[in-house]
């Protein structure tokens, strides 16, 4: 039987343990992974390179206020639901089909403001998040939403119990 006689990290990060913002968000979207890999379980490869990648910048940077939620977009792409914007100009985003629609659906779907907003953080990369304008209540909208599309579209997901704490640190 083998043993490990040394182990070393990969990556050091100098302030998502110290910075209070980045460690709320950080228990956040670990909650949140936690409740999204259970219905995905196997390895992937991709996601993993992703994750690192988005915390060694989200450690990197000064300017995170709207990280969460890009992450909360960037992972619907990795476990299957990716918002599909198939007009620009289509005036409703339905949740549970996950497409943009021209007619107002009966429930579970957003419009602008919000769906400006949900259009944006797509085609926004993590170096441009900081130009992304979000007040606190239209952010908090935004990570509602948010939630409400992963429950949507996710059998065994539980809405991270941290989220209260989360939506304090953002006011």
């Amino acid at each position: 039987m083998g043993y490990i006689t040394e182990a070393k990290p990969m990556q050091i990060y100098t302030s998502l343990h110290i910075d209070l913002f980045k460690s709320s968000v950080i228990v956040f979207i670990s909650e949140l992974l936690n409740s999204v890999l259970k219905e995905s379980p196997g390895s992937n490869q991709k996601l993993f390179q992703y994750l690192e990648y988005s915390l060694i910048w989200f450690d990197k940077s000064n300017k995170v206020s709207n990280f969460h939620l890009k992450v909360l977009i960037d992972l619907t792409r990795f476990i299957g639901f990716y918002p599909n914007i198939k007009e620009e100009s289509h005036a409703f985003f339905d949740l549970n089909s996950g497409t943009t629609l021209e007619v107002k659906p009966s429930k579970d779907y957003i419009q602008n403001p919000e769906l400006k907003k949900f259009k944006e953080l797509l085609g926004t990369t993590f170096e441009d998040l900081n130009t992304m304008k979000l007040n606190n209540v239209l952010r908090a909208k935004m990570l509602s939403i948010m939630i409400d599309y992963y429950s949507l579209h996710l059998q065994m997901f539980n809405s991270p119990k941290s989220i209260h704490v989360f939506n304090e640190v953002f006011k």
